[in-house]
């Protein structure tokens, strides 16, 4: 579950500190650094674009986390193969499930494992 968390995290947090950031580097205060915050980011068509922009952000940072995560524990479990801590596949296979990650991040590293490109 520490993937999802991450990952969503990014999804969510992102384009908010994104949107903090505009809003305070804003010359006006309150709702009218918000609303103008939201028509810049859109390259002034108008606010629900900026609202599409701030959504379309979130959706991509959450794919490129979630991409990352997923490597960072293929890259994990490589590097620990190859320094001879695991000597047969039942031991990856039984150590990837005890990783603290989400059954389909579980299902992928372990397709991932058996069959190798």
């Amino acid at each position: 579950m520490k993937d999802l968390v991450i990952n969503y995290g990014a999804g969510i947090g992102i384009p908010k500190l994104v949107f903090e950031l505009l809003t305070a580097i804003d010359k006006n205060g309150g709702a009218a650094a918000m609303t103008s915050s939201l028509k810049n980011i859109s390259l002034d068509v108008g606010m629900e674009e900026g609202i599409g922009v701030f959504v379309i952000m979130g959706l991509v940072s959450h794919a490129i986390t979630s991409h990352f995560v997923a490597h960072y524990y293929k890259n994990k479990i490589e590097n620990d193969r190859l320094v001879n801590r695991y000597k047969n596949t039942d031991e990856v296979l039984a150590k990837i499930d005890i990783y603290p990650i989400s059954k389909g991040l579980k299902n992928r590293l372990k397709t991932k494992y058996i069959l190798p490109k």
